[in-house]
């Protein structure tokens, strides 16, 4: 499309092929690597409807067992290969086609040592 950065997803394969190494496809414009198509990711989110209104990174319920996962994987079609298809299943299951992504915040910054005052 035009005017939208290029990014490498994971193609669906609709077969039985384990998920690809982690870091094969280019980066997105973040940084990060197969955001898109690999594996579904787990999200802290809880299943839920969405609100009638637009809300800015919705949560879902406070309560409740069912989480959402995101993103896609090599197992589904090529329209589910998006951040903003979700899907829903409970975290004790485990499947081949479903994973998580560790995350963290940016380094601190190192402490600057006092420097002396002159004349001292």
């Amino acid at each position: 499309m035009k005017g939208c950065p290029a990014i490498t997803v994971h193609k669906p394969r609709l077969v039985e092929k384990p998920p690809d190494p982690v870091g094969r496809k280019a980066p997105n414009p973040y940084g990060l690597h197969d955001m898109l198509g690999n594996v579904y990711e787990w999200c802290q989110d809880r299943w839920g409807e969405y609100e009638a209104a637009p809300v800015n990174d919705p949560c879902g319920p406070q309560e409740g067992s069912i989480r959402v996962m995101r993103g896609g994987s090599w197992l589904y079609h090529a329209r589910y290969v998006r951040a903003a298809s979700r899907d829903a299943d409970s975290p004790g299951n485990r499947y081949d086609y479903l994973g998580f992504r560790l995350a963290r915040g940016p380094a601190p910054s190192p402490v600057a040592e006092p420097r002396p005052r002159s004349g001292q």
